[in-house]
């Protein structure tokens, strides 16, 4: 009997240590404070790591606040992910530490927001969608002419007017492109961090930024090469031999 009630204390003793206090994330940068409970203890340390299994704190000591909760202020949170904080204390006068295998822990996200994993799924989906929409554009945009038909002698003797399919494929491939751009900046951020996410971030401004222009100079391209291919079917209607 008194075998199994040593047991359930021990069990006790590490389940105390274990789950701490449960907490939102904590946005990427900022200060938190890591707290953990234990009435009877009359120190608590604490040992914080990384999301990439290395110690960013070893056994510091937590501070005791009164009615049995100890806080630890830390301020290191600049990667994004999981931190574990196992904590040791002297439980009734016994030394005890949290399990190895499933640690207090809270995470970094860039906005201080959880991460959504059915959206980062999606996210994932549209990335694909896109890239390959662009993609495939592309290949017909590269199977198209972009010349009018010529002779053996190289000299245009008939309008190709599919020629000017090439410009709004290339057109609309490049916002397919711009928002796989941005879905990636956005997952860049929530789990890269704030400095591959903030270049991912750039890229995705500038190309969104170009946009605009860059059809203002298709759009006159188009009206450019249609007036002459115009005159040169009124051209050809009339016998006028043009060698371009």
């Amino acid at each position: 009997m008194r075998r199994n009630y040593l047991i359930l204390l021990s069990i006790l003793m590490i389940v105390t240590l274990t789950t701490g206090l449960e907490m939102p994330p904590v946005k990427q940068g900022e200060n938190t404070t890591l707290r953990q409970t234990c009435g009877s203890c009359t120190y608590v340390n604490i040992t914080i790591y990384y999301p990439n299994s290395s110690a960013a704190v070893k056994n510091a000591a937590m501070e005791n606040i009164g009615g049995g909760y100890w806080e630890y202020n830390f301020s290191d949170t600049g990667a994004v992910g999981r931190y574990d904080y196992p904590t040791c204390g002297d439980i009734s006068g016994t030394h005890t530490c949290s399990s190895s295998e499933d640690p207090p822990s809270f995470y970094v996200t860039y906005n201080g927001q959880p991460i959504d994993e059915s959206r980062t799924y999606l996210n994932i989906f549209l990335i694909l969608l896109f890239a390959g929409f662009g993609g495939f554009l592309i290949y017909l945009a590269r199977l198209l002419p972009n010349d009018n038909v010529r002779d053996n002698e190289n000299r245009a003797i008939q309008v190709s007017w599919l020629k000017y399919l090439r410009f709004p494929f290339w057109g609309i491939s490049y916002l397919s492109f711009t928002a796989v751009m941005w879905i990636s900046a956005n997952l860049g951020m929530a789990y890269l961090g704030s400095g591959i996410g903030n270049v991912l971030y750039v890229i995705a401004w500038v190309m969104i930024t170009t946009t605009l222009p860059m059809m203002v100079v298709f759009v006159f391209k188009i009206f450019d090469d249609a007036r002459d291919d115009i005159q040169f079917k009124r051209d050809l209607g009339i016998g006028v031999e043009r060698g371009y």
